[in-house]
C-alpha cells in the first residue's frame, strides 16, 4: 500500500523541534551574555510562550475512538442451496435484493461453495452484504436527505448526493469489485450495485478490503469493520419453529443458521481534531455507524417469513 507523506504530522515535528532548538540556543546566548537583562528577559519570554504553546497544542489536539458491534444472522438453506437472513422484517428494502442476489448468483456458478466451509462463506457474505451497503445507502459521504409527508401516501424521502468532484474521492465498481477478487471473496463476482454509479468518500480516502474486514481511511478519520474470527452462535434448527431440524437425505442437516457479529472501530486523527470541517466527517461517521445498523440488525421478534 503506498504511503502518503503526512505534512501536518511533520510540520508538528518540525515545529517542536525548532521550538526547542530556538529555546535552548536563545538560553545559550543569553549565559554568554549575562550582562545584558534584556536578552535574560527575551529568552524567559520566548521559554515561557513556548511552553504556552506547546502545552495548549498537547491538550487541543487529541484524538479520540469509538467502538461499537453490529450483530449478524444468516441462514444456510443446503438444499436450495441459499445463503440468507431468514427475516428482513425492520431492514431496508433493498438489502433482500442485495442478498438474495448475491445468493443466487453463487447457487449458479459455484453450489460447491454450501458445502465447504459455511462458516467462511457466512464471513464473506456479510462483507459483501456490508460493501453493498455502503455503496447503495452511504453512496456520498455528504448526502441530503429531504422527508416528504401526504396524508394519502404516508411520508416518502429523497437522498441526494451533493459532494462536488473536489471534496470526494471517487470509487467505481471495477476497483471495489476487484478489492473483492484479491481478498478470495466468493461472492467478488455477485452483481454490486452503486446507487448513483460511484461511490463517494472524503478527500484522500483508501478503501482496503480483506477477507474478514473494510476499512475505509483518510487523513481525518479511519473506519474499520471486522468480522468476528470466533464461531459465534451455531443452531441447525429451521427458523421460525420450535425446534425442528430437517435434514438432508445424507443425514447432515438442512439448515445452518450463524449468529455473529462484525467489530466496528472509528479512530480520529489528534492532529486534524480542530479543523474546520470536523463536524462534516463525524456526521458522516455517525451516520454510517446508525445506519450499519439499520441495514443488519432487523426486528428479531417479528413473526419469521419463510
Amino acid at each position: 500500500m503506498k504511503v502518503r507523506l503526512d505534512l501536518t504530522k511533520l510540520a508538528v515535528y518540525a515545529f517542536v523541534s525548532s521550538t526547542v532548538l530556538a529555546v535552548l540556543t536563545a538560553a545559550i546566548l543569553a549565559w554568554k551574555n549575562v550582562a545584558s537583562h534584556n536578552l535574560a528577559l527575551a529568552t524567559g519570554t520566548l521559554g515561557a510562550a513556548s511552553f504556552g504553546f506547546l502545552i495548549q497544542l498537547f491538550f487541543e489536539l487529541q484524538g479520540s475512538k469509538d467502538l461499537d458491534r453490529v450483530s449478524t444472522e444468516f441462514t444456510i438453506d443446503r438444499s436450495v442451496p441459499s445463503i440468507r437472513q431468514w427475516d428482513y422484517s425492520g431492514t431496508p428494502g433493498w438489502r433482500i435484493t442485495v442478498e438474495t442476489g448475491a445468493s443466487n448468483w453463487l447457487a449458479a456458478n459455484n453450489p460447491a461453495a454450501f458445502n465447504n466451509d459455511r462458516q467462511r462463506l457466512s464471513a464473506d457474505f456479510a462483507l459483501f452484504s456490508l460493501l453493498s451497503f455502503l455503496t447503495i445507502q452511504e453512496f456520498d459521504w455528504q448526502l441530503r436527505r429531504l422527508e416528504y409527508r401526504s396524508r394519502g401516501r404516508g411520508r416518502g424521502f429523497n437522498v441526494q448526493s451533493i459532494s462536488k468532484n473536489n471534496e470526494c474521492t471517487v470509487f467505481d465498481e471495477q476497483g471495489l469489485r476487484a478489492g473483492l477478487t484479491k481478498a478470495g471473496n466468493v461472492f467478488a463476482g455477485a452483481h454490486l450495485s452503486l446507487a448513483s454509479g460511484k461511490f463517494r468518500l472524503p478527500p484522500r480516502t483508501t478503501i482496503e478490503i480483506t477477507r474478514t474486514s473494510i476499512v475505509i481511511q483518510n487523513p481525518v478519520c479511519r473506519i474499520s469493520y471486522h468480522i468476528e474470527d470466533i464461531p459465534g452462535v451455531l443452531s441447525h434448527d429451521q427458523p421460525g419453529t420450535e425446534g425442528t431440524a430437517p435434514q438432508l437425505a445424507s443425514g447432515e442437516p438442512r439448515f445452518e443458521t450463524r449468529m455473529s457479529g462484525i467489530n466496528v472501530e472509528v479512530l480520529y486523527d489528534r492532529w486534524r481534531s480542530q479543523r474546520a470541517d470536523i463536524g462534516k466527517y463525524r456526521d458522516w461517521a455517525s451516520r454510517v455507524l446508525a445506519d450499519t445498523h439499520e441495514w443488519f440488525e432487523s426486528d428479531q421478534h417479528a413473526p419469521a417469513k419463510t
